[in-house]
């Protein structure tokens, strides 16, 4: 069976700067969870297939709001990248973890 394309708007290559991953993490070690969730919500938006982003918007939503908000962005994640390994492994551990 052929591989599908994404459907999502990010162009192949496209990844955000080292300095916006780096400014999330940095947020999430100072506990500032609701900037560290909206910024993490952009870089999804901005690069909806970039699995770091996508990690760190869950362990904000996670940490900063709860362990529902973290599950459904991971069932988010998987359903826009249906054949990803990774994304379909994270919101499998997020839905049965306690």
């Amino acid at each position: 069976m052929p591989k599908q394309p994404s459907t999502t708007r990010q162009t192949k290559g496209e990844q955000p700067a080292p300095a916006q991953i780096k400014a999330v993490e940095r947020l999430l070690g100072a506990r500032d969870y609701p900037r560290a969730i909206a910024r993490a919500r952009t870089l999804v938006q901005d690069f909806p297939d970039h699995g770091g982003a996508n990690r760190l918007l869950l362990d904000a939503l996670d940490q900063g709001e709860s362990r529902a908000a973290a599950t459904l962005a991971a069932y988010q994640w998987a359903v826009r990248r249906p054949r990803s390994v990774r994304a379909l492994a994270v919101c499998r551990t997020c839905s049965v973890r306690t």
